[in-house]
This record gives structure tokens, sequence and C-alpha cells, in this order.
């Protein structure tokens, strides 16, 4: 799911780079879902370092850069460093939160390696599909939390839930309701 999340939105918004970080503002967030375009590196140690994401996960607000060398504001030595997203060769770079119920989970970001105007549908888009993902990995915890209940009940059913590993991540099924 993440993986064609990022695919996509890369594609549609002709970014070098997408990528998915999980975790709160000011824990650790590592990447779980990246595209990069061929040629493009991929972030790696990097993550941490990166100042628009991090802005947005700080003030918990979609921010859009359209060239990293004329934004003042990610001159903050606690956002990170302008050199980590140099060496990654971006120059644009728009990023929004994932938010899931007032609750920030992630952050969802783009990387352009040439300085680009940010559009409104450009924008729009990362915000719905940022939304999106928030709320399935939201709805894909509560379904593996009810599963693990359903396996530690008490109550006499037998074998009620069963994980089919060939099926989408988050999928059970019925087996059985009674031995």
């Amino acid at each position: 799911m993440l993986r064609v999340a990022v695919e996509e939105t890369a594609g549609a918004t002709s970014a070098a780079r997408a990528f998915i970080r999980l975790g709160e503002a000011g824990e650790p967030m590592p990447v779980l879902a990246e595209w990069d375009a061929p040629g493009t590196a991929p972030v790696g140690g990097e993550a941490p370092n990166l100042p628009v994401l991090n802005l947005a996960a700080r003030e918990r607000r979609t921010v859009a850069v359209a060239d990293i060398e004329e934004t003042p504001e990610l001159d903050d030595p606690s956002l990170g460093s302008l050199d980590s997203l140099r060496a990654l060769g971006s120059r644009a770079v728009m990023a929004t939160p994932i938010v899931v119920f007032d609750r920030m989970i992630g952050v969802f970001g783009l990387h352009r390696s040439d300085p680009h105007q940010w559009t409104v549908p450009e924008r729009t888009l990362l915000e719905s599909v940022a939304r999106e993902v928030g709320l399935a990995i939201h709805t894909a915890k509560l379904l593996e939390e009810n599963a693990k209940r359903l396996e530690q009940s008490a109550i006499p059913l037998g074998r009620v839930v069963e994980v089919d590993d060939a099926a989408p991540e988050g999928t059970i099924r019925v087996v059985k309701l009674y031995d």
C-alpha cells in the first residue's frame, strides 16, 4: 500500500523522489516506503536531517519549497541541514504531515532535482494521499489489534481468525466458529 502511494504520487507530480516517514515529531521517523527515479539516490541516512519534512512535522502543515536555495526559513539548524538536501540533489521539496484523528503519525515528502513552483493540484494530491495513507495505516492497526484480541480470547470458539498470507496486508477471515 505505501509503496504504491509513493510511486503513484511521484509519477503524478513528476517528482524525482517520494517517500513516507512514519513516527511522531521529536521521535525517530524511519523511511518506510520510498520511490526514486532512475539515477536518483535513496534518502538513506539523511532522512532525519531533511529540513522541509521536519518543518512540516513540527508545524503540522504542508510546506512547499520551490527552491531550497531561496528559502530563508530553512536556515534553522534545529530542522536539519540544507546540505543534506543538496547532497541528495534536491532543489524543490514539498512535504505534508500524515495526520489521523488529530495525531501526526508521519510525513509524506516529494523532491525534485530542479527548482519548481508546486501547483495547487500537486499540493492537493499530496495532502489527499497522505490523508488516505493515514486512514489505511490506522485501519490496518485496528484490524491487527482485533485479530490479536480474538486469538487471545478465552471464549471457546476454536480457531476463529486466520491470517491469510496470500491476501493483502491486514486481511483476516473467519475460519471456524465452533469446535
